[in-house]
């Protein structure tokens, strides 16, 4: 029944009615979880509801080889019994929002391959087809998703559960490619707050990190360790599942709109240049913010922008 994260151990299965799962969808709520409710309404029909830190970030119904977003209402109409299956499942941030990215994207295509040459040849294809999307990975031992960013798998954007746990290292999934795999190929929409919440997160990461970079050179790792700390106390206390670790910042946070996800941006990117300039001076923070800002790519300049996230807005 569970398509996602199957060796993820803190799943629950039921079966149960709509009131058992009114019942649940209360409890992630109440208790801000992410993860999802599966429920097997028909045979070939699954509803899932997908959560970000207690609140619904959709609703979906899935076929065998498509998917298509629904209302939170139509869920649970339709039974063609009083008790149907239900699962439950608990799930980190980011596995959270690797579901819902997916979801939020249009079925483009399945395949099955076998062994590392074919996880090879099908990597060659999406650089030269330079897609962009998701693709979910499944075997029987291990399941997950990368996200593809112009036919490359874009860093720190992939994630993956065996029963070692959640890891995000593509190397690890290599280890399980002896087994077949069956991948599901998810095509972007640019429409969707799904795109552009992942592309305002690479962005504000990429753009961080060459701030980070050229701050850690001017003042060694000593002073860079002292930066780190009083940020990722001031992100703590926001309630931010966010955290920098060196020159990265390592961004698990499921943010499901692009404006709450600015807002969190701004505030960051705020702090870290007032934090910095006390160090090395306005006018040096301001031409490391800058040319930073300018080595980005045209398309992270330009969400960054249209979310208020240009070096100007610190710099004033």
């Amino acid at each position: 029944m569970t398509p996602f994260f199957r060796q993820s151990i803190d799943q629950h299965l039921f079966s149960g009615s709509q009131a058992l799962l009114d019942s649940q969808r209360a409890h992630f709520r109440e208790n801000h979880l992410s993860g999802a409710i599966e429920i097997q309404a028909k045979a070939q029909e699954l509803d899932v509801v997908v959560f970000g830190g207690g609140e619904e970030t959709g609703t979906y119904r899935l076929w065998p080889d498509s998917h298509l977003k629904i209302s939170p209402s139509e869920i649970g109409i339709g039974w063609d019994r009083k008790e149907v299956p239900l699962c439950s499942i608990t799930l980190p941030d980011r596995a959270s929002r690797a579901i819902w990215q997916a979801l939020e994207f249009q079925t483009f295509s399945l395949k099955e391959i076998n062994g590392r040459t074919g996880w090879e040849k099908f990597l060659e294809s999406c650089r030269s087809e330079k897609l962009t999307g998701m693709v979910g990975v499944a075997s029987e031992l291990c399941d997950g998703f990368v996200f593809m960013q112009a036919g490359l798998p874009a860093p720190s954007e992939s994630i993956f559960c065996s029963s070692e746990g959640f890891t995000d290292s593509l190397e690890i999934l290599k280890g399980y490619m002896d087994y077949p795999q069956q991948l599901t190929i998810y095509k972007a929409d640019p429409s969707t707050q799904a795109y552009q919440t992942t592309l305002l997160r690479m962005g504000a990461g990429g753009w961080g990190k060459r701030i980070l970079s050229n701050y850690k050179e001017l003042v060694g790792q000593k002073l860079l360790h002292i930066l780190n700390t009083s940020l990722n106390a001031i992100l703590l206390n926001q309630q931010s599942n966010i955290h920098l670790a060196d020159i990265e910042i390592i961004d698990n946070h499921f943010f499901f709109e692009c404006r709450r996800a600015a807002e969190t941006y701004q505030a960051l990117f705020q702090d870290m240049s007032k934090l910095i300039g006390r160090v090395i001076g306005g006018t040096v923070t301001r031409r490391i913010m800058n040319n930073t800002f300018g080595q980005l790519q045209l398309v992270e300049q330009e969400v960054l922008s249209t979310n208020t996230l240009a070096p100007g807005t610190f710099l004033n």
